[in-house]
């Protein structure tokens, strides 16, 4: 994808802290892939620097975009507290409310 359609993309959406990496139409809905860009966060619990854990993808149908389903295929950071002794395990960041998704 080109990065006018990234930035394009991105501005639509409308949800700050998500990447829109790529686009496309598939059956006539629309996809979108996104991640959040957060690369450095402390734990809520301690304050400790977290430590990236993978990325969790969740499917989110609950975006219409000019009369066409939208489906966003979001790709969420886990992380993980750093201190052993802190009982914060993983976690990840929630930028937006579902309603309506599909794992």
């Amino acid at each position: 994808m080109s990065v006018e359609a990234t930035v394009l993309s991105a501005a639509m959406l409308g949800i700050s802290g998500l990447v829109v990496l790529a686009v496309g139409e598939y059956g006539g809905e629309l996809e979108l892939l996104v991640e959040t860009s957060e690369s450095v966060t402390g734990c809520p619990r301690c304050g400790v620097v977290a430590v990236a854990h993978g990325r969790r993808e969740h499917l989110v149908r609950d975006i219409p975009s000019a009369g066409r389903p939208v489906l966003l295929v979001w790709r969420k950071r886990l992380w993980r507290c750093a201190e052993p002794a802190c009982p914060q395990r993983t976690r990840s960041v929630h930028l937006i409310k579902r309603r309506q998704y599909v794992r």
